[in-house]
C-alpha cells in the first residue's frame, strides 16, 4: 500500500510540475489570415461598428458581439491597429486584445490578432486557464474567418462593385446650368431634352444613355452638366458644345437609390482611387439608366457611375 501512495503522489507531482512546466505565466494567443484586399479599406471596414453586422459570426445587440458565449467590443482605434476588449461569462473584467492590419500589397493584406492571458499559480487554475485560452483561440479563428471571407469581397468594402474598364464613349454634345439650391429632376431633363433636340436637328444619333455631373459651387449654388454621347463630331452653338473624353481608363459601378446613395458611392470611389493610388484626370459622371422624369420613386433609380482613373 505505501508503494502505491508513493506512487500515486509522484504521479501527482509530475502533473503538477507539468502544468508550471508547459504552462507559461502568460498565454499569447495569435491568430492571422490572408485576403486580397487593401490595407486602407479593410481598416475602415474593421473600424466601423456599422460594418460589423455584415460579417460577424455570432449574434450582436447594442454594440456588443457574441460569439460562444463571449462578448466582444471595440476599444481604441490606432493606425492600421484596433482594440478588442474580450469579456468571457465567468469574467468580472474584460481583456484587451489587438487587430492589426499590414499591407503586403496594394491588394494585399495580413490581419494578425494577438490576446494575452495572464494564468494562476494554482495549478489546477492555471490548467483551467489554459482551457480557456484554447476556447478563445477558437473564436479568434472563428471570427477572422468571417471578417476574411467578408474583405475578400470589393463590393463589401466600398458597398458596390467598382471594376476598372476602358473610356467607350469619347465624342459627346453636352450643356450646363446653375440653380440655386440642389437641381431638380426637371431642371436636369430640361438640360438633356435641350442636347437631344440639337442631336436631332444636326443629324446625329445617341450612342448611349445621358451622363450628368453637379458642382457645389457653394453658396447654395449648383452648376450641372449635361452631355449624351454621339456617333460623329456636330456642330455647336451657344448653349450645346462638343466635349471629348480621352481614351483610357476609367472606373465603373452602378448602384440603385437616389442623391443619396448616388453621393455616398463616389465617395467610395474617391476612397478607391486613393487606396489603390490612382490619378483622376477628369471629373466623375452619373449615367443616367433609369429615366427620372418618369419614376418618381428615386430608390428605384438606377445609376452607372463612371470615373477617369491613370
Amino acid at each position: 500500500m505505501k508503494k502505491i501512495a508513493l506512487l500515486l503522489i509522484g504521479i501527482a507531482v509530475a502533473l503538477v510540475a507539468s502544468v508550471y512546466l508547459f504552462i507559461p505565466s502568460t498565454l499569447v494567443i495569435t491568430k492571422t489570415l490572408s485576403a486580397r484586399a487593401n490595407q486602407h479599406s479593410v481598416y475602415r471596414t474593421l473600424v466601423n461598428e456599422n460594418d460589423w453586422a455584415r460579417w460577424w459570426p455570432g449574434d450582436h445587440k447594442n454594440n456588443v458581439y457574441r460569439l460562444n458565449g463571449v462578448n466582444y467590443t471595440e476599444g481604441r482605434q490606432q493606425f492600421t491597429a484596433q482594440e478588442i476588449m474580450v469579456q468571457s461569462e465567468d469574467d468580472r473584467e474584460s481583456r484587451s486584445s489587438e487587430i492589426i492590419i499590414v499591407s503586403a500589397d496594394v491588394d494585399s493584406v495580413q490581419v494578425g490578432w494577438e490576446m494575452k492571458l495572464e494564468t494562476s499559480s494554482n495549478p489546477i487554475t492555471r490548467f483551467n486557464n489554459y482551457r480557456k485560452a484554447q476556447q478563445l483561440g477558437q473564436n479568434m479563428e472563428q471570427i477572422l474567418t468571417a471578417f476574411g471571407t467578408f474583405i475578400s469581397n470589393r463590393s463589401n468594402l466600398y458597398g458596390f462593385d467598382i471594376r476598372e474598364t476602358k473610356v467607350k464613349d469619347t465624342v459627346m454634345m453636352a450643356t450646363k446650368g446653375i440653380t440655386t439650391g440642389f437641381p431638380s429632376v426637371s431642371h436636369t431633363y430640361s438640360l438633356i431634352n435641350k442636347v437631344k433636340e440639337h442631336i436631332r436637328q444636326t443629324g446625329g444619333q445617341e450612342t448611349n444613355s445621358p451622363m450628368m455631373h453637379i458642382m457645389d459651387l457653394g453658396n447654395n449654388q449648383y452648376e450641372t452638366m449635361v452631355a449624351i454621347p454621339v456617333n460623329k463630331l456636330l456642330p455647336e452653338n451657344k448653349e450645346v458644345y462638343v466635349k471629348r473624353m480621352i481614351l483610357g481608363n476609367i472606373l465603373e459601378g452602378e448602384v440603385k437609390g437616389g442623391y443619396g446613395v448616388i453621393t455616398a458611392s463616389l465617395k467610395s470611389m474617391d476612397n478607391y482611387i486613393k487606396d489603390y493610388r490612382k490619378t483622376p484626370p477628369a471629373i466623375p459622371f452619373q449615367l443616367i439608366i433609369t429615366d427620372r422624369s418618369a419614376e418618381p420613386d428615386s430608390t428605384k433609380w438606377i445609376t452607372r457611375l463612371y470615373y477617369p482613373v491613370y
